[in-house]
């Protein structure tokens, strides 16, 4: 073991040494945190957690879709990149439409989102947006987009899920009881179940359910396919109460993790997304940030690792654009920016 591992460690070494990469890099997108987490690993688990309507689907799109495509598209061409992506809660149409007024408004400096673009409220989306989403740039954005990115939006039972991620790695590569070999060792697989508290219940429990699925990610996704899960998993409703707030002023938290907290044990990596100013009216710094720096108050979020396997917990600041589905790093007024 001692020998094979090495003979990891020297072909790593000798990538880096080339200008290669042995990760999904976050240092480009995300440098401050990159230093605490370097990138998306193979065979890593994660769990993205925050109470309702704080941000977690647009952070799990911008850290498991956006920023590995992005990587790919500039820093690693030849990536075999293939993201499956469960949306429990919302519907394929809807992930795209998000998807597509997110690179539109990231290439004009324009705003549109989903109810205008689809003329459901009443000012017409303008002539020049529908002009650009039909230009031969954004169609080749997403060509390569599609190439990457599978939504399944009509299968919320674990077993169905199973089934589907088992067939995928067979035909992908070589699967034997215990083995599982990529045809392309530059395949990079994610898995990302958004979200894990909408699964069917089936014939048991909802958190029995949710134990099934995390089992087979520990023992099969991760472990065996080698691929990487993220779960997007709501905090209970219970933690945005008064009582609650005058403990912990409603931080997402590993006790509150909705329907199943056991499932804390199997995560690698655990990221709470707070969003204080919900709580405190007229709040102007939070954990070092100046809130009123922001042209909008409402863009802070406080992302905090409430468990990180490989190495120590932090917290950062960042801007959430709410139009790009883009996160930016913030800086302290104070020192430590990450901390």
């Amino acid at each position: 073991m001692l020998q094979s591992r090495l003979k990891i460690y020297k072909a790593a070494r000798k990538r880096l040494i080339a200008g290669d990469y042995n990760c999904i890099s976050f240092k480009p997108f995300l440098p401050d945190m990159s230093r605490i987490i370097p990138g998306i690993i193979r065979g890593s688990y994660w769990c993205i957690t925050s109470y309702s309507n704080v941000g977690k689907t647009p952070l799990a799109k911008f850290m498991f879709v956006l920023i590995p495509y992005y990587f790919k598209l500039l820093y690693k061409p030849n990536l075999n990149l293939k993201i499956l992506y469960f949306a429990l809660e919302e519907g394929q149409e809807s992930f795209y439409d998000s998807m597509i007024c997110a690179r539109y408004n990231e290439l004009s400096g324009d705003t549109i989102d989903i109810h205008t673009i689809n003329g459901y409220n009443d000012k017409p989306v303008r002539e020049e947006a529908l002009t650009m989403i039909e230009s031969e740039e954004f169609k080749q954005w997403f060509d390569g987009f599609d190439k990457c990115v599978t939504v399944i939006s009509y299968m919320s039972k674990v077993s169905d899920i199973i089934a589907y991620i088992d067939r995928f790695a067979e035909g992908r590569g070589t699967v034997t009881e215990d083995k599982y070999q990529a045809n392309d060792p530059n395949e990079y697989v994610e898995i990302v179940v958004d979200h894990i508290n909408m699964l069917d219940k089936a014939d048991s429990t909802l958190r029995d359910q949710m134990s099934e699925w995390s089992k087979y990610v520990v023992q099969i996704a991760c472990k065996k396919y080698n691929y990487v899960v993220c779960n997007v998993h709501q905090q209970a409703a219970e933690g945005e109460n008064a009582q609650y707030n005058k403990f912990n002023k409603n931080e997402a938290a590993l006790t509150n993790l909705g329907d199943n907290k056991a499932l804390q044990r199997d995560y690698h990596i655990i990221l709470g997304m707070n969003m204080p100013q919900r709580y405190e009216s007229g709040i102007k710094e939070h954990n070092g940030y100046d809130l009123t720096k922001l042209g909008d108050p409402g863009m802070y979020r406080y992302v905090k690792a409430l468990k990180n396997r490989f190495g120590p917990n932090f917290g950062k600041g960042l801007a959430f654009d709410y139009y790009t589905l883009k996160f930016d790093e913030l800086t302290k007024t104070k020192k430590n920016a990450i901390h």
